[in-house]
């Protein structure tokens, strides 16, 4: 759509503006204005919090640095303002249909949708086979016969925290990886809301349904 387009137009410029090294710093503060105006200037294009022409006057910059900032911070706020409305769509769904498998998927595209604020690829795919491969072990070490919630728990305890190694990440705690699912998955480390949606994704996988609580004071 709209807001897809105008951020592979900015990524371009962002990418333009971070390959120059002989361009003069005039040629710098066209290019980057230009990738601003294209974030405003189509319609049906995402509103920006920030006024257009304060962004342009940003490019007017004493430095090649402060206009790849410049640049860079358009690219975040069309990303900003396309994942609002993904969002809002997103919880819409949620109201509608509030059975189990809907309220697993809420959690599961809005872990995704938080890891796209920072990442410019999230593949989804590639997330859910993981989170699969984590149930299927959780299924191997149950007797479908004899398996309580108590037991589906306990497997699940094992697979995520000792063969997967997934743990707080307690010497970086305010590390901003640290939320996003995609990171999370890779390197095994996370906060408790982070590791907490991880659990709920390979819960819903082997038929629990888990529920978020917020913890007082967060």
């Amino acid at each position: 759509g709209c807001s897809e387009r105008l951020l592979r137009c900015a990524r371009h410029h962002r990418l333009a503006l971070d390959s120059l090294s002989r361009t003069p710093q005039e040629e710098e503060v066209a290019q980057a204005a230009a990738a601003l105006a294209a974030l405003g200037g189509e319609r049906g294009a995402p509103a920006l919090p920030i006024p257009l022409e304060t962004l342009r006057a940003r490019c007017v910059a004493r430095s090649r640095g402060e206009i790849r900032r410049a640049a860079a911070h358009a690219v975040w706020l069309v990303k900003d303002a396309s994942l609002g409305a993904k969002w809002e769509q997103l919880l819409g769904n949620g109201a509608q249909d509030t059975s189990a498998a809907a309220a697993g998927i809420l959690v599961e595209e809005g872990a995704c949708l938080i890891a796209e604020l920072e990442r410019d690829v999230v593949d989804r795919a590639a997330i859910g086979a993981r989170l699969d491969s984590m149930a299927q072990q959780v299924r191997a070490m149950l007797d479908p016969e004899t398996a309580t919630v108590e037991k589906v728990l306990g497997a699940m305890n094992t697979v995520l925290f000792e063969r997967e190694g997934l743990r707080g990440n307690s010497e970086s705690y305010y590390e901003a990886g640290n939320s996003y699912i995609t990171d999370v998955l890779e390197r095994g480390l996370g906060i408790p809301i982070s590791l907490a949606v991880v659990y709920m994704c390979v819960g819903r996988r082997v038929g629990v349904r888990l529920e978020g609580v917020n913890a007082p004071g967060h």
